[in-house]
């Protein structure tokens, strides 16, 4: 039996609403066709305040619960800042001009990320492929097992990404890696300094799409979907249409020739 390992990354925000979901949808299904186990880096939190996105509220221990019986660790914010020095990034530019707060949540996010993948890579658990999911996802399908086979057998360095809301790089909410891919997809903050020397202000997008190809992964679509959910339970409007993956340069170019094959064949569960 092939072996699939869950990492989950940064913070269970609504895990109420989220994780029934994320069980039902995903980790069900995917214990059924595949031996699977389940990973978690996150941050402790006790409220949450995101002027950005209007968030404001408490943040109930309970929602961790939902994780207990996972291999992870959970660690104080802030602390990551120091160690993937923050003040240097800022000094490439403010992406999206609210004073580093953004930037901020972004560091926190990838340092997150590579935890987890430290955590799954070094667990002695002999991962065929890795699913990396954000827990504070509604994830509206779940993954095909045709699609997961492939990952789980697939000689090259694949990472399947959300075929939408691309943002002139490429959608990082989840990703499914084939084996060969999973260090250069989690643990890509390490690039940090090489992307800016090209690419000056950090973005989240823009990160992932650089890392991907100096790692020469390739990209695929996956046409799945998966809304934000904020503390206070409002389920945020996304964009789920194709078309804002089309950048027109090589990468989405040569996906946009794929499109229209991977979704004929996402509606028949073949991949």
């Amino acid at each position: 039996m092939k072996r699939i390992a869950v990492a989950f990354y940064g913070i269970p925000r609504s895990a109420n609403i989220c994780f029934p979901q994320l069980a039902s949808k995903i980790l069900k299904p995917i214990s059924e066709s595949f031996e699977l186990k389940c990973f978690y880096h996150f941050y402790h939190k006790t409220e949450v305040i995101n002027p950005r996105s209007g968030e404001k509220g408490d943040f109930p221990s309970a929602w961790y619960d939902y994780f207990a019986d996972f291999q992870g660790s959970i660690e104080k914010p802030d602390f990551c800042l120091d160690e993937w020095n923050f003040e240097k990034i800022k000094a490439f530019g403010d992406s999206w001009g609210d004073n580093f707060q953004s930037l901020n949540n972004l560091i926190h996010q990838l340092n997150s990320l590579h935890k987890v993948t430290e955590l799954v890579t070094s667990s002695g658990f002999a991962y065929d492929a890795v699913l990396f999911l954000r827990p504070d996802l509604f994830y509206h399908q779940g993954f095909p097992v045709s699609l997961l086979t492939k990952a789980t057998t697939c000689g090259d360095a694949v990472a399947w990404v959300p075929a939408w809301q691309w943002f002139g790089g490429l959608n990082d909410r989840f990703s499914i890696c084939s084996k060969r891919a999973v260090t250069a997809y989690g643990k890509r903050i390490e690039s940090v300094f090489d992307y800016a020397q090209s690419h000056h202000s950090l973005h989240a997008e823009s990160l992932l799409k650089f890392r991907l190809e100096c790692e020469k992964v390739q990209v695929r679509p996956i046409f799945i979907n998966a809304s934000r959910v904020r503390i206070n339970g409002e389920m945020r409007d996304e964009n789920f249409s194709y078309r804002t993956c089309m950048d027109y340069d090589r990468t989405s170019i040569r996906c946009l020739s794929e499109l229209a094959f991977f979704q004929v064949r996402s509606f028949l569960n073949i991949y």
